[in-house]
C-alpha cells in the first residue's frame, strides 16, 4: 500500500513483478488522479488518514509512504516553524502512519522524506516506534 501516495512517485520505485500496489491513500484529488492512472489496478482511497481506521483499509503485505515534507523542509522550518515542524498542518501525519503499521504490521516499511526529516522529533519518533515494534531499521540519505 502506498500511504500519502501523491503522484506515485514512491511506488513508481516499486515498479517490479515482486511487488504489487494494491491501493494508494492520498487526500489531494490531483494526486489520486495521478496515482491511479499509473496503478489502474489499485484502489484509490481519498481521504484524511488521520480520520481512517485500520480495518477500512485493504489488506497489504507492506507499506510505503512519502511522509509529507511540507512542514519538514528546511524553507518552512526557517520562515514559519521554528523548528517545530510536527506543528505544522500535515507535520503531524506520522502519527497515524505509525498507528496503521501497529496495527496491521506489516513485512516492510519504506518511510520517504526530506533529509531534515529523520532528525527532528518525528523521523527519531518513528525510528524508536518502529524498533519498538520489533522493525529493524535502517535510513539513509
Amino acid at each position: 500500500i502506498d500511504v500519502c501516495s501523491g503522484g506515485a512517485t514512491l511506488s513508481d520505485a516499486f515498479d517490479n513483478p515482486r511487488f504489487k500496489i494494491v491501493a494508494g491513500i492520498e487526500i489531494e484529488s490531483a494526486f489520486a488522479d495521478e496515482f491511479s492512472q499509473k496503478n489502474p489496478s489499485a484502489e484509490i482511497i481519498s481521504g484524511d488518514l488521520r480520520y481512517m481506521r485500520p480495518e477500512e483499509i485493504p489488506e497489504f503485505d507492506g507499506l510505503i509512504a512519502g511522509v509529507p515534507c511540507t512542514s519538514h523542509s528546511a524553507a518552512n522550518r526557517k520562515a514559519k516553524l521554528s523548528g517545530k515542524p510536527e506543528l505544522g498542518d500535515v507535520g503531524d501525519l506520522y502519527i497515524p502512519i505509525l498507528g496503521l503499521i501497529a496495527a496491521r504490521m506489516p513485512s516492510f516499511v519504506v518511510l520517504e522524506c526530506v533529509p531534515s526529516f529523520g532528525s527532528s522529533v518525528a523521523g527519531l519518533t518513528i525510528e524508536r516506534h518502529l524498533t519498538r515494534l520489533g522493525y529493524s531499521v535502517t535510513s539513509s540519505i
